[in-house]
């Protein structure tokens, strides 16, 4: 859908100020106003006294910024440029790094000219924020396609725990395991908020693999599942519900030696409204990202993962049941490391015709 319509509001009370996802250096926004099907967006950022960038910046977007407080060196042009300067960036425009001694907030309007991010028929494009060890710059991944793998615990014992769990809920057994599902790839989503048409869905806490060329990046996210429409047909349960994933995400070259000892974990609310953990087990627990992405890769019909984006297979849930709750939340933890990339969203049931439901 477009941005919002928005009449003038006071920005200091209508907005408030909010950590940048995976920024480690103190970085804040406020978003003022986001269009969900193009990413586009309209926010400020509020820049620390004291950051320095290290990376030089190209954007597949237009962007728009002009300084509002403060100034800001940029270290390449050895220029400093303060309040009242304003820039104006098309695709491929190289700028930055940057040096911010004394702070700074800007004002910024990215936005795409000519398409939005469906790109055809198969596979649409969205921007992600890697996130290393130099800190974060953002990059387009290409998508073409999604899988979501399932039944991929390296341990048998609970892959059959899992199952019996399913089967609990009218959901058959898989012919072989593992398995995987091809997945409508504009059902992939950032949003915090879901919409569903029934009353028994319900989060999977996963790892996600995004292929692109050489490189492979991790998010976490989750597979959302209608339970009821699963007992009937496993692939359009699927279909059905979108497939939520962080907007970080790490090198997978950068994380792979700490791999086994990361930690998956999910959480729901209970009918109090309080969080309540609802899945946690290392890594080891499913199928290594090589076997995984070799898995997927011999199940493809042109054996190409480039683009293509993979769901792992979730881990058992810690309650007695499956929790159909109006919240989920999940987050790759690294203890190693200290690091972690989470998202979370609500669940709306869809029931706003009169005469209920058909």
């Amino acid at each position: 859908m477009p941005k919002p319509e928005i009449e003038f509001v006071d920005m200091d009370t209508h907005y408030g100020w909010r950590a940048v996802e995976g920024d480690t250096l103190g970085i804040k926004e406020k978003i003022l106003s986001f269009d969900a099907e193009t990413q586009s967006y309209t926010r400020l950022l509020k820049f620390p006294p004291g950051i320095k960038t290290s990376e030089t910046l190209v954007h597949d977007f237009w962007e728009e910024v002009l300084i509002v407080e403060g100034e800001l060196m940029d270290l390449a042009k050895k220029q400093t440029f303060g309040a009242g300067f304003y820039a104006c960036r098309p695709p491929g425009m190289k700028h930055g790094p940057y040096h911010i001694p004394r702070g700074c907030i800007t004002f910024e309007i990215r936005y795409f000219l000519g398409r939005g991010l469906k790109e055809g028929l198969e596979g649409r494009s969205f921007p992600i924020w890697i996130s290393g060890k130099e800190g974060e710059r953002e990059q387009i991944f290409k998508m073409r396609r999604m899988v979501n793998s399932g039944y991929t615990g390296r341990d048998q014992e609970k892959i059959k725990k899992h199952i019996a769990e399913l089967e609990k809920e009218g959901v058959p057994a898989p012919a072989s395991t593992p398995t995987a599902y091809e997945v409508i790839s504009q059902g992939i989503t950032f949003d915090t908020e879901i919409e569903v048409v029934g009353e028994k869905t319900s989060g999977e806490a996963e790892f996600v693999l995004l292929c692109s060329g050489n490189e492979v990046y991790v998010g976490v996210g989750s597979d959302h599942t209608d339970r009821e429409l699963e007992s009937v047909s496993i692939i359009k349960s699927k279909q059905v519900c979108p497939n939520i994933l962080s907007r970080q995400v790490w090198n997978l070259k950068e994380v792979r030696k700490n791999w086994d000892t990361m930690i998956l974990r999910s959480w729901v609310k209970n009918e109090r409204g309080e969080k309540v953990l609802y899945q946690e087990a290392p890594l080891s627990a499913l199928m290594s990202p090589e076997d995984l992405m070799k898995f997927v890769q011999n199940s493809l019909d042109d054996g190409n993962l480039d683009g293509v984006v993979i769901f792992s297979g979730t881990i058992p849930i810690l309650t007695e049941k499956i929790h159909y709750s109006g919240y989920f939340e999940v987050e790759l933890d690294d203890p190693a490391t200290a690091r972690r990339i989470q998202c979370a969203y609500a669940v709306k049931v869809l029931d706003y015709l009169k005469g209920g439901r058909g």
